[in-house]
């Protein structure tokens, strides 16, 4: 305890049993995702991601979503998930508007109740577009194929990336 108080103590994953070799296997192997060698795999997969929702049929599949919102009368609307953000970001206001600290208000409950009753009607409106659009299932379509074509053009390196793996 007085090494560990001290800041002279030193852990040495050799002296603290199974954990300790478990611990090492799992945290002080080489990670793959932090080597040179496949920096330029992960960066395309972080651009992947980053992208996929912005791809020409997400936005066309958003499209339609909004367009039916917008026939609701809920307009605004870019993207399916920027309806729940809106309460999100409505419901943060309520409470920042308290304050901080010791002088720090609840959100007054009248308008807690008129956001929940909008949250309501938004999202009965935002179920019903995203059954009208066969949302989910287009949705998981688009990502699949996306996906698949992001493994066609990276196979190389997806393998190199495995079988560096399965050498750990």
């Amino acid at each position: 305890m007085a090494a560990m108080e001290d800041g002279t103590y030193e852990y040495d994953w050799q002296d603290s049993g199974c954990y300790g070799v478990a611990q090492h296997e799992v945290y002080e192997a080489e990670d793959l995702a932090q080597s040179e060698e496949f920096a330029p795999l992960f960066e395309a997969m972080d651009e992947f991601w980053t992208n996929s929702a912005e791809s020409p049929e997400m936005s066309a599949l958003d499209g339609e979503w909004a367009a039916c919102m917008d026939a609701a009368g809920h307009s605004g609307f870019a993207q399916q998930y920027d309806a729940q953000n809106s309460i999100y970001d409505a419901q943060n206001e309520l409470y920042e508007a308290g304050g901080e600290g010791e002088e720090y208000v609840e959100p007054d409950q009248a308008a807690m109740d008129a956001l929940g009753e909008r949250e309501v009607e938004l999202a009965l409106a935002d179920l019903d577009c995203r059954v009208e659009t066969d949302y989910r299932d287009r949705q998981t379509d688009i990502q699949n194929e996306l996906e698949q074509q992001f493994v066609d053009d990276h196979r190389t390196e997806l393998e190199a990336l495995r079988a560096a793996a399965e050498q750990d």
